[in-house]
Protein backbone atom coordinates (compact mmCIF):
# COMPACT_ATOMS: atom_id res chain seq x y z
CA UNK A 1 0.00 0.00 0.00
CA UNK A 2 1.22 3.56 -0.98
CA UNK A 3 1.57 6.28 1.71
CA UNK A 4 -0.74 8.52 0.93
CA UNK A 5 0.51 11.67 2.79
CA UNK A 6 1.44 14.49 0.39
CA UNK A 7 4.94 15.37 -0.48
CA UNK A 8 5.42 18.06 1.06
CA UNK A 9 3.98 17.27 4.05
CA UNK A 10 6.48 14.35 4.87
CA UNK A 11 9.23 16.83 4.03
CA UNK A 12 7.79 19.51 6.08
CA UNK A 13 7.55 16.09 8.77
CA UNK A 14 11.12 14.78 8.27
CA UNK A 15 12.38 18.25 8.71
CA UNK A 16 10.70 19.26 11.89
CA UNK A 17 11.70 15.70 12.94
CA UNK A 18 15.54 16.78 12.10
CA UNK A 19 14.95 20.26 14.54
CA UNK A 20 13.20 18.44 17.09
CA UNK A 21 16.31 17.19 18.92
CA UNK A 22 18.24 19.03 21.84
CA UNK A 23 22.26 19.16 19.96
CA UNK A 24 20.20 20.01 16.94
CA UNK A 25 18.57 22.97 18.41
CA UNK A 26 21.64 24.04 19.93
CA UNK A 27 23.14 23.92 16.25
CA UNK A 28 20.50 25.95 14.64
CA UNK A 29 20.92 28.29 17.36
CA UNK A 30 24.73 29.00 16.67
CA UNK A 31 24.04 28.71 12.75
CA UNK A 32 22.01 31.83 13.25
CA UNK A 33 24.69 33.80 13.83
CA UNK A 34 26.15 32.68 10.34
CA UNK A 35 27.62 29.99 8.71
CA UNK A 36 30.41 27.80 10.64
CA UNK A 37 32.55 25.38 10.01
CA UNK A 38 32.04 21.29 11.67
CA UNK A 39 34.69 22.14 13.96
CA UNK A 40 33.73 25.07 15.17
CA UNK A 41 30.18 23.97 15.77
CA UNK A 42 31.45 21.29 17.72
CA UNK A 43 33.53 23.63 19.63
CA UNK A 44 31.01 25.68 20.54
CA UNK A 45 28.53 22.97 21.77
CA UNK A 46 31.18 20.64 23.31
CA UNK A 47 30.32 17.61 21.50
CA UNK A 48 32.68 15.66 19.12
CA UNK A 49 33.53 16.47 15.72
CA UNK A 50 32.50 12.74 14.21
CA UNK A 51 28.99 13.20 16.24
CA UNK A 52 28.24 17.02 15.05
CA UNK A 53 29.17 16.21 11.58
CA UNK A 54 26.57 13.53 11.95
CA UNK A 55 23.95 15.81 13.00
CA UNK A 56 25.25 18.56 10.45
CA UNK A 57 24.17 16.22 7.85
CA UNK A 58 21.07 14.71 8.87
CA UNK A 59 19.70 18.28 8.28
CA UNK A 60 21.27 18.79 5.08
CA UNK A 61 19.54 15.62 4.10
CA UNK A 62 15.89 17.02 4.58
CA UNK A 63 16.84 20.11 3.48
CA UNK A 64 17.44 22.45 6.28
CA UNK A 65 20.98 23.11 5.85
CA UNK A 66 23.89 23.53 3.25
CA UNK A 67 27.21 23.49 3.13
CA UNK A 68 30.50 24.01 0.98
CA UNK A 69 33.90 23.34 1.00
CA UNK A 70 36.48 25.81 2.45
CA UNK A 71 39.56 24.71 1.89
CA UNK A 72 40.14 21.32 3.51
CA UNK A 73 37.02 22.12 5.85
CA UNK A 74 33.34 22.03 5.42
CA UNK A 75 31.40 25.16 6.36
CA UNK A 76 27.63 24.95 6.93
CA UNK A 77 25.03 27.29 6.90
CA UNK A 78 20.95 26.99 6.24
CA UNK A 79 19.54 26.49 2.95
CA UNK A 80 18.48 28.81 0.83
CA UNK A 81 15.12 30.26 1.72
CA UNK A 82 15.09 28.51 5.12
CA UNK A 83 16.61 31.75 7.59
CA UNK A 84 15.30 34.28 7.80
CA UNK A 85 17.10 37.25 10.38
CA UNK A 86 15.23 38.36 13.28
CA UNK A 87 12.25 40.46 13.09
CA UNK A 88 11.70 40.98 16.97
CA UNK A 89 14.08 41.90 19.70
CA UNK A 90 15.02 38.36 21.37
CA UNK A 91 14.85 36.53 18.56
CA UNK A 92 17.83 35.07 16.71
CA UNK A 93 15.56 34.63 13.42
CA UNK A 94 12.89 32.06 11.74
CA UNK A 95 13.27 29.01 9.99
CA UNK A 96 11.21 28.91 7.65
CA UNK A 97 10.01 24.85 6.72
CA UNK A 98 7.16 25.16 4.05
CA UNK A 99 4.05 27.07 5.39
CA UNK A 100 5.52 26.55 8.77
CA UNK A 101 7.54 29.34 10.52
CA UNK A 102 9.55 28.57 13.66
CA UNK A 103 11.18 31.28 15.82
CA UNK A 104 14.53 30.84 17.07
CA UNK A 105 14.45 31.87 20.37
CA UNK A 106 17.79 32.62 22.71
CA UNK A 107 19.56 29.59 25.15
CA UNK A 108 17.50 29.57 27.85
CA UNK A 109 19.68 28.23 30.11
Amino acid sequence: MSDPTPIPDRRLADQLVAVAEQLRLRIIRDLAAGPKTVGRVAELVGVPVASVSHHLLLMKRVGVLANRKVGRTVEYTFAAGVFAPPERAGELGTLNLGTWRLSIGPDET
